[in-house]
């Protein structure tokens, strides 16, 4: 007989282990603390967040000094950001025709000279 053991570090804590974005109910963007190391981002830094129009359910982010970024805060005690953006997030659910909070991936590199843009992933949505 061989047997594998199973045990409590065998057991990993709830949540997403890869750079994701939720686009909340409420109107609050909030990236996980993968997607905030991802992208580089610290408390007070900002984002930027695109549509393509040619393409509408495909969206993007990057990091951003734009006065007009939206400025990201500390989101619980586990490293993710947050913000709010109610006008933005409804225009990411009215494209993607979802009417709940959305936890989608961020892509792990950066789009062909899309200089710091990452792929927001609308395939993956959870």
């Amino acid at each position: 007989m061989k047997l594998k053991k199973f045990n409590r570090k065998d057991c990993h804590t709830r949540g997403l282990s890869y750079p994701a974005i939720s686009i909340e109910k409420s109107g609050i963007v909030r990236l996980n603390r993968y997607a905030a190391e991802h992208l580089s981002l610290n408390i007070g830094d900002k984002i930027n967040l695109y549509q393509d129009e040619d393409k509408p359910k495909d969206w993007y982010i990057e990091k951003t000094t734009d006065d007009d970024g939206l400025i990201m805060r500390k989101h619980g005690d586990d490293g993710s950001l947050c913000c709010n953006a109610s006008a933005i997030s409804s225009k990411v659910k009215v494209a993607l025709g979802m009417d709940k909070t959305m936890h989608i991936r961020i892509a792990g590199s950066p789009v062909e000279d899309g200089q710091g843009l990452f792929a927001i992933l609308t395939g993956t949505i959870k």
